[in-house]
This record gives structure tokens, C-alpha cells and sequence, in this order.
């Protein structure tokens, strides 16, 4: 049988405020912000003082970081095809960084890498994009749950 207590709405809130919690503080991946391994061939640290290639692929990286990485969350196939998005507007790493060939070398070289874990760090955040539409989040989480087992 259930009865009444004065306590029973500070639990009932309490309840409710760790279901918020649970539901609204989770993990967020973000690309990190040094170049990993698999993207150009050496590990040194992007910079002033190097060759004009590893400038070029530290653009590159940072157009996947800044554009790339909101449009395709992880986990999510990259497209097969480069997309608009995934540029160079820097006329001082000169005509070629630009061109086509070598925004495929790159788009390539990031589809080979987009899976593997070091690319990305992973950090706790509060997400309130849930309570904008709550069953199409209550959706997704289902498959992404049903998705790691």
C-alpha cells in the first residue's frame, strides 16, 4: 500500500535531479588538437620552423578539427567524396596546398585515421541538446547503446 509522507516530494525531487544529472552530463569527442601519427609521417609538433608539408597537413588538421569534426561526429562514416568544407585559405602555403589532389591526399589520409581512439579526447560536458527533442534523443541514445554491445 502506498501512503503519503511530508517527505515524499524531496524525494521525488531528488530523483528527478539525478535523472537530469545522468542524462545531461556526458562524454563529448573532439579531435585533439595535436596531429596524430597516421596524418602526416612524422610526430613533431606543428610549427613555425618546418617544412612547408607539415604546414600544409597541420591546415589540413585544423580544417578537420574546425569544420569537419561538427559536420561528422564521431563514430559517423566520413563521405567517400571531399567535402566543401575540408579547405585551405592560407596564400602563403602556396597554389598547391589548395589544389585538389592534395585536399584528397589529406581527406584520405583523415578517413584512415577517423576511427582510431587516439584521435580523439574525450571530455565530460554538460549537453542540454536533449531537452530540445526529447524522443528523437531518447532515439539516438538507443542506438548508440545498442550499438557498443
Amino acid at each position: 500500500m502506498f501512503f503519503r509522507h511530508s517527505i515524499d516530494k524531496v524525494i521525488y525531487a531528488i530523483i528527478a535531479l539525478v535523472i537530469v544529472v545522468l542524462i545531461s552530463y556526458r562524454p563529448a569527442y573532439r579531435l585533439r588538437s595535436d596531429m596524430p601519427q597516421g596524418f602526416y609521417a612524422t610526430a613533431e609538433p606543428c610549427g613555425p620552423k618546418r617544412p612547408v608539408e607539415q604546414k600544409i597537413a597541420c591546415a589540413y588538421w585544423d580544417s578537420a578539427r574546425m569544420n569537419i569534426q561538427w559536420k561528422y561526429p564521431r563514430g559517423r562514416p566520413l563521405p567517400v567524396d571531399v567535402p566543401s568544407e575540408f579547405l585551405l585559405d592560407a596564400p602563403a602555403l602556396g597554389a598547391a596546398a589548395s589544389s585538389d589532389l592534395t585536399r584528397q591526399l589529406y581527406w584520405h589520409r583523415l578517413q584512415e585515421i577517423w576511427y582510431v581512439p587516439d584521435t580523439w579526447s574525450e571530455t565530460y560536458e554538460w549537453q542540454w541538446s536533449w531537452a530540445s527533442d526529447p524522443l528523437d534523443s531518447a532515439g539516438q541514445w538507443l542506438r548508440d547503446t545498442i550499438g557498443k554491445l
